[in-house]
C-alpha cells in the first residue's frame, strides 16, 4: 500500500468514526427519550388507576355520609314529639305529647357502630341507648334489652375515649379549615381539583365540602319551618307581622335558630393506643352547644373500601392520616376525600420496555443502513484504489512493452539505413526481427484499442454464419507461425463435420485464438512437451473450441482473478513477464459480445497445463445472419 492509499484510508476511517459516534449519540438520546416516554405513560396509567380507585372508595362512602349529614339533629333523641316546631325539639316533653321513635333506634349500618351526642354539660347519650321510660317503651316495641345493653357498653367505651373539651376544640378547628376551603369554583375547576392526587389536606376535603354545602342548603330550608308555622298562627289570630326583605336570613336573627355544622372526621385513641374513627358535628341553638356524631367500625370500613378496589390495586391498604399531610409529586400521600386515611400499596410503576418497539426497529434499520453504507464505501474505496493501482501498473507495462519494440526498430533501422550490415544473411535476419517486433507491436496496440472500445461501448461485432472448418483453416496458418516463432508446435483436432456452422465474428474469433496461443507460448515455453493442442467439440447449441498447453498451469488463487483487466499470470518463464494484462479480459469480452463465453477448464487429476474453452453459439442470438 502506497502513501496515497494510506492517506485515503485514514480519511475514510476518520469519517466512519465520526459517523458512528454521531449515530451512537443520537441512538442514546432517542433511547433516553423513549424510556422517558414509557415512564410517563406508565405513570399516567398508574395515576389513572389511582384516580379510579379513589373515586370508587369515595363514591361508595359519600352517599352514606351525605345521608348522615342530612339527618335532622332531633333524630339523636330516642323519642321526640311529633308535632313540635323544628327549633323546639330539645325543650322538655309535655305530658300527653305524641312521641315518634327516632329512626336511629333500629338503624343498622355495617360500618357505623353507634350514634351519640354530647350535650353542653359534657354528658354522652345515644338514641340507641334510651333511658327511663323511653327504655321501657323501646324494649316493649322495637328493641330487646340485650341490644340496648350492648349499645350501652359501646357508649361507655366512647365516653372513655372522648375528652369533650379537646374534641370540641378539634371540631371547631376543622370546621374553620373546611370553611376556608375554596368551594365556589366553577364545575370544571372543581372536577380538576377533585381528580388531583396530592398531599394537600384542603384539596382532599373538596369533595366532602361540596357534600356538606348541599346538605346545609337542605337544612337551611328546614329552619324556616318554625317561622312559617308561626306566621300561619299569626294570620289565623288576625295579628300583623313585618315581612323581612329578600336576602335576609330570618333564622340568623332569631335567638332560638338551629345551626347544624358539617360532619368532621377525627381519630381518637383508647388506652391501648388503638385509633378509633368518629364523625362529629356541632349543633348550636342560641347559647346551647351540642356535639353529634357516630363511631365508625374502622376495620370493617377499611376492609370494605379495600374490597372495592381489589381488582385495580390488589395490594392496596388504608392507614389513618393523623395530620394534614403535605408533599408533592411521587412523595405526596394519596388521601381519600371522605375519610382521613391514606392509600398504600400503590401499583408498581412498570416502565420496562419489552420487545422490539417501533423506535428500536427504526434505530436498527438506521444502524444497518449506515453500516452497509460504510461497508459499501470501504469496498468502493478499496476497489477504486486497486483499480487505480492496476491502471498505473498497466501504464507502466504498456510503456515497457512499447519501449522494447520501438528501441529495436530504431536501432535496426538505423543500422540498415547506414549500410552497417553488409552481409545479406544478417540483413535478412534483422529484417525478420523487425517484422516480428512489428507484429508484436501491432497486437499490443490493437488489444489496448479494442479493450478501450469495449469499455466505451464502441466495439461492434458482426456475427455471421460460418462453417467451423473454414473458420479454423483460416486462422490455422497464423497460429502455426506464431507457435513456431516460439519454438512450439500447434496440433489441431476437428472431429466435427464440414457442415457444422457457428454464428460468430471472424475477426473476433481470430483475435481470441491469437491471444490464447500467445499466452500458451509464453507460459508453457519451458514445458517438456512443447505442444499446443486446439480441439473442437459440440455441446448442445454451442461449439467448444479448446486451447491447451502442457505448461505449469494456473494457480488456484490466480484463477479467481484471471479474467480481470490489468491482471497478469505468474510464471517462472522470463518471457511470461511481458504483456499488459488485457489479453484474457479482452478475449472474454469479445466472446460474450458474440453470445458465447470464455472460461478456464479444470483438467483431470495428474495432468499438467492450462486449458481455455471458447464457447461459440451455433444459432444467432438477436442478430440477423448473413
Amino acid at each position: 500500500m502506497n502513501r496515497a492509499s494510506r492517506t485515503w484510508w485514514k480519511w475514510f476511517a476518520l469519517g466512519a468514526a465520526l459517523v458512528i459516534l454521531a449515530l451512537a449519540w443520537v441512538t442514546s438520546a432517542v433511547l433516553d427519550l423513549e424510556r422517558s416516554e414509557w415512564a410517563a405513560r406508565a405513570d399516567a396509567r398508574r395515576q389513572e388507576v389511582l384516580r379510579l380507585a379513589l373515586w370508587r372508595m369515595d363514591s361508595w362512602l359519600a352517599p352514606r355520609l351525605a345521608r348522615e349529614s342530612a339527618r335532622p339533629y332531633f333524630e339523636y333523641l330516642s323519642y321526640y314529639p311529633q308535632e313540635r316546631a323544628y327549633t323546639r325539639m330539645l325543650t322538655p316533653i309535655e305530658e300527653g305529647a305524641i312521641l315518634t321513635p327516632s329512626p336511629l333506634l333500629t338503624f343498622r349500618e355495617p360500618f357505623i357502630t353507634l350514634h351519640f351526642q354530647v350535650d353542653e354539660s359534657g354528658r354522652l347519650s345515644s338514641p340507641q341507648v334510651p333511658t327511663s321510660n323511653h327504655r321501657d317503651l323501646a324494649e316493649s316495641t322495637v328493641l330487646s334489652g340485650e341490644t340496648i345493653r350492648g349499645c350501652n357498653i359501646v357508649l361507655e367505651r366512647i365516653e372513655s375515649l372522648i375528652d369533650v373539651e379537646a374534641i370540641r376544640a378539634q371540631v371547631i378547628e376543622e370546621e374553620q379549615r373546611l370553611a376556608m376551603t375554596p368551594a365556589s369554583l366553577a364545575p370544571p375547576q372543581q372536577a380538576r381539583q377533585q381528580q388531583e392526587i396530592s398531599g394537600d389536606y384542603q384539596k382532599s376535603q373538596t369533595a366532602w365540602t361540596m357534600i356538606e354545602q348541599t346538605k346545609r342548603m337542605a337544612r337551611n330550608a328546614e329552619r324556616f319551618e318554625a317561622p312559617s308555622q308561626q306566621m300561619l298562627e299569626y294570620e289565623e289570630k288576625g295579628q300583623q307581622f313585618d315581612v323581612q326583605p329578600d336576602g335576609v336570613d330570618l333564622a340568623a336573627n332569631r335567638t332560638d335558630a338551629v345551626h347544624v355544622g358539617p360532619f368532621v372526621p377525627l381519630w381518637v385513641s383508647d388506652g391501648d393506643e388503638q385509633l378509633k374513627l368518629v364523625y362529629l358535628r356541632q349543633i348550636r341553638m342560641g347559647k346551647s352547644h351540642r356535639l353529634q356524631g357516630f363511631l365508625v367500625d374502622w376495620p370493617r370500613l377499611r376492609a370494605t373500601l379495600i374490597e372495592e378496589v381489589s381488582d385495580l390495586m390488589p395490594e392496596a391498604d388504608l392507614i389513618p392520616r393523623l395530620a394534614a399531610a403535605g408533599g408533592n409529586g411521587a412523595a405526596a400521600p394519596i388521601n381519600l376525600a371522605t375519610v382521613p386515611a391514606c392509600v398504600k400499596g400503590l401499583p408498581p410503576l412498570s416502565a420496562s420496555i419489552a420487545g422490539l418497539t417501533p423506535t428500536r426497529l427504526a434505530l436498527l434499520i438506521v444502524w444497518g443502513v449506515v453500516l452497509v453504507a460504510l461497508g459499501a464505501g470501504g469496498t468502493m474505496l478499496r476497489a477504486s484504489l486497486l483499480y487505480g493501482q492496476r491502471r498505473s501498473d498497466f501504464a507502466s507495462a504498456v510503456t515497457h512493452e512499447l519501449r522494447t519494440p520501438l528501441t529495436t526498430f530504431r536501432l535496426y533501422s538505423e543500422m540498415l539505413a547506414d549500410d552497417m550490415i553488409p552481409e545479406p544473411g544478417r540483413k535478412r535476419e534483422y529484417l525478420e526481427t523487425l517484422r516480428t517486433e512489428s507484429s508484436r507491436l501491432a497486437r499490443l496496440v490493437e488489444n489496448v484499442l479494442a479493450y478501450a472500445r469495449l469499455e466505451e461501448g464502441r466495439q461492434h461485432t458482426s456475427p455471421r454464419r460460418v462453417a467451423v472448418g473454414d473458420l479454423i483453416e483460416e486462422a490455422r496458418p497464423a497460429l502455426e507461425r506464431q507457435a513456431a516463432d516460439h519454438g512450439m508446435t500447434l496440433r489441431l483436432d476437428n472431429p466435427l463435420g464440414a457442415a457444422e456452422c457457428v454464428c460468430v465474428d471472424r475477426d473476433s474469433v481470430s483475435r481470441i485464438l491469437t491471444n490464447l496461443v500467445d499466452n500458451a507460448c509464453k507460459y508453457a515455453s519451458a514445458a517438456a512437451e512443447r505442444t499446443i493442442e486446439v480441439s473442437l467439440s459440440r455441446a448442445g447449441a454451442r461449439v467448444h473450441l479448446a486451447v491447451r498447453d502442457h505448461g505449469p498451469g494456473v494457480a488456484a488463487d490466480a484463477a479467481r482473478t484471471l479474467f480481470a483487466p490489468f491482471r497478469r499470470g505468474r510464471s517462472a518463464s522470463k518471457e511470461a513477464a511481458s504483456g499488459v494484462g488485457l489479453g484474457l479480459a479482452l478475449c472474454r469480452s469479445l466472446a460474450r459480445d458474440m453470445g458465447g463465453d470464455l472460461r478456464l477448464a479444470t483438467l483431470p487429476a495428474g495432468q499438467r497445463g492450462a486449458c481455455f474453452i471458447l464457447e461459440l453459439p451455433i444459432e444467432p442470438r438477436g442478430r440477423d445472419s448473413a
